[in-house]
């Protein structure tokens, strides 16, 4: 089996959440020699993120890419546990940024609370992907589904689902995993 190199993608629109930066740091110690480096790129247009973090991670010959959102809390072996189950496209279940929680993630099969299970939408926020995927998915690789009057229906997260899933590939859910969407509130009196 070849060296496994993973490039961590970070989308980001100002600012790392301190909660964020916290978990990539336990995750890069207990990670050590499989995380080959990290891109950032800043800015409102995630779709580019992503696409150039995928770029950029082909061009140095990584294994696979983690992509980590800026708002993302998450445990520091979560990226050894993703790799141990050896899939193409892994990620985890989380809520989004709402009371209540409502999960970013829908199934394709029955939902396990303990088992892998295969997802019809994901959240990108803690997925990875191994880099010989995009080699035969389309591109555009990530965009939004638009309607007929150009409102956003599908987010860039779940047009790569859908891309993979086109061309043969399963996404999978790792629902013990436990990563947080790290929000704000405003307190008032």
């Amino acid at each position: 089996m070849e060296d496994i190199k993973v490039r961590i993608g970070i989308g980001c629109q100002d600012t790392v959440k301190a909660k964020t930066f916290a978990s990539m740091l336990g995750l890069m110690l207990v990670s050590g020699k499989d995380i080959s480096g990290y891109f950032m790129r800043q800015g409102g247009d995630i779709v580019s993120a992503r696409t150039y973090c995928v770029r950029e991670a082909l061009e140095k010959k990584d294994t696979h890419i983690f992509f980590i959102d800026s708002d993302m809390e998450f445990p520091c072996d979560t990226l050894k546990r993703l790799l141990a189950h050896d899939k193409d496209i892994i990620t985890v279940e989380y809520s989004r940024r709402r009371l209540p929680p409502v999960s970013v993630t829908t199934p394709l099969e029955e939902k396990s609370e303990t088992e892998l299970y295969k997802a019809r939408v994901i959240g990108a926020g803690c997925l990875l992907i191994k880099l010989s995927v995009f080699e035969k998915i389309a591109k555009p690789w990530f965009n939004f589904g638009r309607n007929s009057i150009g409102e956003i229906v599908m987010g860039e997260d779940t047009w790569f689902a859908n891309s993979a899933r086109d061309a043969g590939y399963d996404v999978w859910i790792d629902p013990t995993i436990k990563v947080g969407h790290v929000g704000e509130f405003v307190y008032q009196m």
